[in-house]
C-alpha cells in the first residue's frame, strides 16, 4: 500500500493507493465517522482481481486537511462529490468506478449523476433510505440519520 498527500483546489487529501497501477481504477469513499481504512479488506479483494484502488480520507477525517481556513467545513454530499472529482483530476484519472458507504454512498450517487462521463460503474452500501426514490423513513429513524440531510 502506498499512502500519499494529493493537493486539490481546497484540500490536501490523504490517499491510500493499492493494486496494479495499470488496472481499472475504483474510488472507495468511506462513511461517517470512518476513514479510508474502513475499505482495507475490500481493497485487498479488488486488488487481487486486478483493480487499482484509490481510497481517500474525506474532508475532516484522517490526515486530509483544508488548505484554507475559509473553506466550509461541511459533509454535504454534493461538496464531497466535488472533492472526489477534484482528487481524481489532480491524480490525472479520467474515468473510474466508485463505491461509497454511508455518506460516501451519497457522494458516489452525486458523482454518477453529475459526472456520468467519468463514472463507469457505481456501488452504494448502507445508503440512507431517502435516496433512489425510496420513501422517507419514520421519524425515529430520521432522528438517527439527521446528518444525512446536511
Amino acid at each position: 500500500m502506498s499512502e500519499q498527500q494529493v493537493e486539490t483546489k481546497l484540500l490536501t487529501v490523504n490517499v491510500h493507493l493499492t493494486g496494479p497501477v495499470d488496472g481499472p481504477t475504483v474510488l472507495l469513499l468511506h462513511g461517517w465517522p470512518d476513514d479510508a481504512t474502513a475499505w482495507t479488506n475490500v481493497a485487498a479483494h479488488l486488488n487481487e482481481a486486478g483493480f487499482r484502488t484509490v481510497t481517500p480520507d474525506l474532508r475532516g477525517f484522517g490526515r486530509t486537511r483544508f488548505r484554507s481556513a475559509d473553506t466550509p467545513r461541511t459533509g454535504n454530499s454534493g461538496i464531497l462529490a466535488h472533492d472526489a472529482v477534484d482528487l481524481m483530476d489532480a491524480m490525472g484519472i479520467g474515468t473510474f468506478m466508485v463505491a461509497g458507504h454511508d455518506w460516501g454512498s451519497n457522494a458516489a450517487e452525486a458523482m454518477a449523476v453529475g459526472w456520468p462521463e467519468r463514472v463507469t460503474h457505481m456501488a452504494m452500501l448502507s445508503t440512507p433510505s431517502r435516496l433512489g426514490g425510496m420513501p422517507t423513513p419514520a421519524f425515529p429513524q430520521c432522528q438517527r440519520q439527521w446528518y444525512h440531510w446536511f
